[in-house]
């Protein structure tokens, strides 16, 4: 058994698993991590979002456009910022994200539980790793 292949079959299956979760909630993953992002980070930029998305600039920009649309977000201009948005999440954004949270976050723990692990022990290993791996790439 090899970690790094676990973990990527694991992203899969929890990537597609929670299309399937957040379908009838009328959202995507990307969608909701956009909202996750938006909404703990009221009034960041749209550079910053693509930054946290890990997408293009561009991509980015679609993404909010659509959540703007949909009523999810709001991007004002700050005043002599040019062209630079501040991203914030409406009411409906706000609710939506409660929602697609608490559908993906309780069954993922559940089976973590399952199979005989603290979900929050688990997150916090993973979160080490993760950060090992972003601070210090070459040791991968």
């Amino acid at each position: 058994m090899d970690l790094a292949t676990e973990l990527h079959d694991l992203v899969l299956t929890m990537d597609r698993q929670a299309a399937e979760v957040l379908r009838p909630l009328g959202v995507n993953l990307r969608q909701h991590v956009a909202l996750t992002i938006i909404g703990e980070h009221p009034g960041l930029t749209g550079r910053q979002l693509a930054g946290g998305l890990r997408v293009t600039g561009a991509a980015a920009s679609g993404i909010v456009r659509g959540l703007v649309t949909d009523g999810l977000a709001e991007a004002d201009a700050a005043p002599g910022s040019g062209n630079r948005q501040s991203l914030r999440l409406t009411p409906a954004g706000t609710e939506l994200l409660g929602r697609t949270t608490g559908a993906l976050g309780s069954s993922f723990d559940e089976v973590v539980r399952r199979s005989g692990h603290d979900p929050d022990r688990l997150a916090a290993a993973l979160h080490d790793i993760h950060q090992q791996l972003v601070n210090d790439p070459k040791e991968s």
